[in-house]
């Protein structure tokens, strides 16, 4: 912002830090700690009046100057150096505020310099007590110098009151102040105990040797239990909010943690075995090996450390990336590029990166290279990804600055990964369709069968092998009217039969779903049954005077090739004696595969690069699961394992219960996604739903598409939408994470409702049945594929299903979903209207006796 940033896009700066600081860190908590063990051990020397501990001492101190006060006071210098290039801001920040306490602690940091500079050099001419109280000197100088050192280091994860006051002493002294001291003062004695095995090594009087080693194992056994009560205190100071971001929605602090727990097992129990006789080679190896070990320690907890202040490297101050926090609104406001101080304007892209991404990513170099976290992801993914930056996972900033800006960054971005390649939005080719003839039906016929499928479009994956959402299962209703004066609803004695068309009488040639269906849904299904027992064709089931048969296996596949979303199913109702054939129809069942997770996630279609879950983008979706929430999806995949997300994921379409505590599947996928998606219009639908205009399902074909109405005409933008599930679910911890990142603190008046049986319905917008007024918020006491009219017809069987209402536009054959109307009217209308009672009245009615307004004129526009 305030400083030009040294760009080394492909080293990354933070990566200089860390190896410079942790060696730096480890050799300084030897220091401090070296000095409690060369003042004991000099008590303990004089105690005895043992020369040979006091030549031990002479040639560990010797080690320890050139190791603490040479290494340690040049490394020092190169802290200095490398923050001061790549975080000059935070630098700064903690110059200007800590000016006293950096020069308190150069105070003693020269005492520590002076008094052992002066033990050692002086060993064999001071007196016993001057030994003492220099060695004592030593240890004092450096403990102070780790107390003030600390106070400034733990500020920069627990800020407190300073945020407030900006004062210097409730900066010094902040919440994690006494634990974390206690904590680093606690290892550093370990530190001493283990440099204390590493300088017997050359000894070769085994007696002093262990004695030493028995020192050292008591430094090291005393110092353990404390650290661990102190670590415990350290964690309990944290914030809920840091708890949650590091512990939690951080998957890469859990390798920290783990090798803080098993690194400080290993020192324990080599600790002990150090006191134990036996060969003296294996103790030095193992004093060698311990060195390493706690190195690896202290490399955990630096790291766990920076991990818990994300996204911030002063919390709740200054992000990581050097912004400040109160210059969010300013750069959102006029964008980064006019508030930032230091900008390449040949290069505005590159300076974009160097502002927001730089400080923890490099482009294709090591450690988080940006090119190897999102190959293979398209650019609408880069954009979402950076939209939803730190809205969820909070350990890394949001995006901050305008809209042109993320743009820009995603284009760079894009271009570093893909440099040659170059998206095209396509319109879908769509396959031809077996042309349809729509008999007449006389208006003297005796009886009217209507059918309908109870979802305007059914989605399922068709990436069985990895993972299913949904499965093939389409359910279909029939209801048989006998015609006259007044009509009446049959079913007894009747029987109503369906089948598929020709062509779509074997989804198992194309799905892969019965390999996989006893892993996915525990169910053992014979090939082409589905969910309930069955196929695509037989007899239907009565339910309530509806016909009904449940979860039909319809795949969008047919035998020739061809991708055909809409195929028909022939229905047809007899009398069971007689067989006779009393009426006959045909209905869509209409299935789309065009489920679009590769727009992010990339990987490209499955199926004649047009519809289907490819393999890659199936794999990258279980990939980024298994790293998000440790599961194991992935591998249990490969090994012909799958599972369905509703098994986890709990859901009412399917009627699986899932796990509890886990938020249902349409509210953690809409809940997730919500924050990301970088469209507030139907566009942030259509990336998933087979909605758009140009795919190839285009499921949108009723005549509300044809007034210009939008899928959040209905449901709402794709927030308020995704609101209004996790409402439903707020009693569980992830559903609040989720609203406040979707909302960002601004509750939006949305009522909760429940996927599949709470759903938008007519008559939010069609008030008593008359000329709409568009609303999007949801009134939903019965479904509409479940509502009955006055005379118990229901609504599906004159209107249609949900998203191709009479008339319908399909994009395949204007003749699929108007069967019924231009059968029984001739016309592509809403049963019933414009004069058409005489489908099943044999006298026209006095009036609206289905419900108010029925005869108000509808068109097709065709």
């Amino acid at each position: 912002m305030n400083y030009p940033i040294w760009d080394i896009a492909n080293i990354g700066g933070y990566n200089l830090i860390a190896l410079i600081s942790i060696l730096h860190v480890f050799v300084a908590h030897f220091a401090v700690g070296g000095g409690l063990f060369i003042w004991l051990l000099d008590l303990k020397a004089q105690r005895e009046k043992s020369s040979e501990l006091n030549s031990y001492l002479r040639h560990h101190t010797k080690f320890f100057l050139l190791l603490t006060m040479v290494f340690g006071g040049l490394s020092g210098v190169g802290i200095w150096f490398i923050i001061g290039l790549v975080h000059p801001q935070a630098t700064s920040t903690l110059i200007h505020n800590f000016v006293y306490g950096w020069a308190i602690e150069w105070v003693f940091f020269i005492g520590e310099i002076i008094s052992l500079l002066v033990y050692y050099y002086k060993f064999e001419l001071l007196s016993p007590k001057e030994r003492k109280l220099t060695s004592f000197l030593y240890f004092l100088f450096a403990i102070l110098s780790l107390i003030v050192i600390n106070g400034i280091l733990s500020f920069m994860l627990t800020p407190g009151k300073w945020l407030e006051t900006r004062n210097f002493w409730d900066g010094i002294l902040n919440p994690s102040f006494l634990p974390s001291t206690l904590f680093r003062s606690f290892f550093a004695f370990i530190v001493a105990g283990v440099f204390g095995y590493f300088t017997t090594i050359t000894l070769k009087d085994s007696i002093i040797r262990r004695k030493i080693l028995i020192f050292s194992s008591k430094f090291i056994l005393f110092s353990i239990p404390f650290l661990v009560l102190s670590g415990l205190w350290y964690y309990d100071i944290l914030s809920d909010q840091a708890k949650y971001t590091t512990f939690v929605l951080n998957q890469q602090s859990h390798i920290f943690v783990k090798t803080i727990f098993v690194t400080t097992a290993i020192i324990t129990i080599l600790s002990i075995l150090m006191v134990l006789r036996f060969n003296g080679l294996i103790k030095a190896v193992i004093a060698i090996i311990l060195v390493p070990i706690s190195l690896l320690w202290i490399s955990g907890f630096e790291f766990l450390r920076e991990t818990a202040r994300k996204p911030y490297i002063i919390y709740g101050y200054m992000y990581s990336n050097s912004i400040l926090k109160n210059q969010e609104g300013e750069i959102q406001g006029k964008g980064i590029l006019k508030v930032s101080k230091w900008v390449d304007g040949k290069n505005v892209q590159r300076s974009l990166w160097n502002s927001q991404c730089s400080d923890c990513h490099t482009i294709k170099g090591i450690n988080r290279p940006i090119a190897g976290l999102l190959e293979g992801t398209p650019k609408l993914g880069i954009e979402a990804y950076l939209t939803g930056q730190g809205e969820i996972y909070k350990y890394m900033p949001r995006f901050l600055g305008t809209k042109t800006e993320l743009i820009q960054l995603r284009d760079f971005i894009d271009n570093q990964i893909h440099p040659q390649e170059v998206e095209k939005e396509t319109e879908a080719s769509l396959d031809s369709a077996p042309a349809i003839q729509v008999p007449s039906t006389s208006t003297s016929a005796q009886y009217v069968l209507f059918s309908w499928a109870t979802l305007g479009m059914h989605c399922m994956t068709d990436a069985d092998k990895f993972f299913s959402i949904l499965p093939p299962a389409n359910t279909i209703h029939a209801i048989l009217i006998k015609r006259g004066e007044p009509p009446e609803i049959v079913s007894d004695g009747v029987e109503v039969s369906y089948e598929i068309e020709a062509g779509f009488e074997d989804p198992s040639n194309r799905l892969e779903f019965w390999n996989y269906v006893k892993s996915l849904y525990g169910l053992d299904l014979k090939r082409n049954f589905g969910l309930a027992g069955d196929t695509l064709k037989g007899v239907m089931k009565q339910k309530d005077e509806i016909f009904v048969v449940d979860h039909i296996p319809v795949s969008p596949y047919s035998s020739d090739d061809k991708y055909l979303p809409y195929p028909l199913v022939s229905i047809k109702a007899i009398k069971k004696q007689t067989h006779e054939l009393l009426a006959q129809t045909k209905v869509v069942a209409p299935v789309s595969t065009e489920v679009g997770c590769k727009n992010c996630h990339g990987g490209g279609w499955n199926f004649k690069n047009k519809v289907g879950l490819s393999d890659a983008t199936a794999t990258k979706i279980l990939k980024l699961h298994d790293k998000r929430h440790k599961t194991n999806l992935l591998k249990g995949a490969s090994k012909g394992n799958p599972i369905a997300c509703a098994s986890c994921h709990g859901d009412l379409a399917t009627e699986m219960k899932g796990i509890e505590g886990v938020l249902p599947l349409s509210v953690s996928i809409h809940g997730f996604h919500a924050s990301y998606v970088p469209f507030k219009d139907s566009k942030a639908c259509m990336l998933c739903h087979p909605s758009s205009p140009t795919g190839a399902t285009r499921c949108l074909r009723d005549l509300h598409v044809q007034r210009d109405l939008t899928c959040t005409d209905c449901h709402g933008s794709m927030q308020k939408h995704a609101l209004s599930l996790l409402k439903s679910e707020a009693n569980k911890p992830k559903s609040q994470v989720l609203i406040e990142a979707i909302s960002k603190g601004n509750q939006m008046n949305v009522k909760a409702r429940k996927a599949w049986i709470e759903e938008p319905h007519c008559l939010q917008c069609h008030k008593n049945f008359g000329s709409p007024e568009v609303s999007d918020e949801i009134e939903a006491h019965m479904l509409y594929r479940e509502q009955r009219d006055d005379m118990g017809i229901p609504c599906m069987a004159c209107h249609g299903p949900t998203h191709a209402l009479y008339p319908a536009t399909n994009p395949y054959d204007s003749k699929r979903d108007n069967f019924q109307p231009i059968q029984y009217t001739g016309r592509p209308i809403i049963i019933g209207s414009q004069g058409s009672c005489y489908v099943c009245h044999t006298k026209e009615p006095d009036g609206p006796g289905h419900h108010p307004n029925m005869r108000k004129k509808t068109e097709s526009g065709q």
